[in-house]
């Protein structure tokens, strides 16, 4: 048995949750599974959604933030202060790639805020994530300017 999508009429496989040629999610009964798991002695019913993942662009941002933040700013910044360089380029190539994570933080946003119009099951982790990820670039990109101007 077949399903057919109720956005472009195109025939999905009964088990599909989105559709294979425009991704609309289908109908609400395919959409969730029943899965039985064993608790003892008691059987325990557990909506499993199929939810749409993250498109990973908060990974990405925090691999970006900790590179930046142990890479620039501790390990290039004490390797140009044993060269009598200033430290201050450390910070300044550092604050580029916290304001590339906040970029990072911003995109996830927009992207989970599109998959929620469109009706799509997303899970709000990365939401979370991305928020988390915008405060702690926010913070330290704050902090190496301080450092910049009191220097």
């Amino acid at each position: 048995m077949a399903i057919e999508c109720r956005n472009c009429g195109k025939m999905n496989v009964d088990d599909a949750v989105f559709c294979a040629h425009c991704g609309s999610k289908l109908s609400v009964n395919a959409n969730k599974k029943k899965a039985k798991s064993k608790k003892g002695n008691e059987k325990v019913e557990q909506e499993v959604a199929n939810e749409v993942p993250s498109s990973g662009i908060s990974m990405l941002g925090l691999i970006i933030f900790f590179v930046a933040l142990i890479g620039f700013d501790t390990l290039l910044a004490m390797l140009l202060n044993q060269f009598g360089i200033s430290h201050k380029v450390a910070f300044y190539l550092s604050s580029v790639l916290y304001v590339l994570v906040v970029g990072c933080g911003i995109l996830e946003l927009i992207d989970y805020s599109y998959k929620k119009k469109k009706g799509l099951e997303v899970t709000n982790k990365a939401n979370n994530f991305a928020v988390a990820e915008i405060i702690m670039a926010l913070f330290v990109l704050f902090a190496n300017i301080t450092q910049v101007l009191m220097k």
